[in-house]
């Protein structure tokens, strides 16, 4: 991969006679596209990594100046190359001791940052081409402003369907009392129905296929962990 040896040079530029900080964080950078590759999930027609790469220091005065920008830089480019896609933005992150972490760690936001536990797919129609998370706390889809993923899509209701993962790695569909319902191929979904990774889901004049993304025993602890903390 050339753009190793790009960073490679680069930390050898800032961090000129700091040998072991300089290997640190080049290895930081290998385990980084490692664990975005093992981490990366086939959906579809599509192949999906991981937007959130968090990074451990021992010292967080000591990560080099501008490794995070350039890491992300030459990462996302590797990605692109590969026709790789993400859900949110690529984001490198440098953390402290405080943080817990022994190795690099990766994770699924979406657009707002918020982390996702699955993922909803734009097949046909309207919403063709979209991609959108499942928050912990599911998300509602419809045509209203209300709406967590909002569709511009006729057919469907101010808030017409919500959407929530379940910990056995299920997609639950609960339709909102729509006008037009929801339907799992000619079937109308009349009651809160748990479907697998991959299912496809018409609603107004869009087709959706849902996603359970990897990770989600630890994204489900992290997210109860959060809520405790708060209370």
């Amino acid at each position: 991969m050339g753009w190793l040896r790009s960073l490679e040079r680069m930390l050898e530029e800032k961090l000129e006679g700091s040998s072991g900080l300089q290997m640190h964080a080049l290895e930081a950078s290998r385990a980084a596209v490692r664990t975005l590759l093992d981490s990366r999930r086939r959906c579809g027609s599509m192949t999906l990594v991981p937007n959130l790469v968090l990074v451990p220091f021992p010292d967080l005065a000591e990560v080099p100046e501008g490794f995070e920008e350039e890491v992300l830089r030459l990462v996302s480019t590797e990605m692109q190359q590969r026709g790789y896609r993400t859900l949110g933005p690529f984001e490198v992150r440098s953390v402290g001791p405080e943080a817990g972490l022994e190795d690099v760690e990766v994770r699924w936001t979406d657009n707002r940052g918020i982390p996702a536990l699955g993922m909803v797919e734009g097949v046909e129609g309207p919403a063709g081409g979209g991609l959108w998370g499942i928050a912990c706390e599911g998300v509602i889809i419809g045509r209203g402003p209300e709406s967590d993923i909002r569709l511009v899509d006729p057919g469907l209701s101010r808030l017409h369907l919500k959407l929530h993962v379940t910990e056995e790695g299920k997609v639950v569909l609960e339709d909102l009392q729509s006008h037009n319902g929801t339907r799992l191929g000619r079937r109308q979904v009349t009651e809160p129905t748990p479907v697998k990774s991959g299912t496809r889901v018409g609603i107004g004049e869009s087709v959706l296929r849902v996603w359970v993304l990897p990770g989600l025993a630890a994204r489900l602890r992290e997210a109860e962990e959060a809520e405790v903390e708060a209370e």
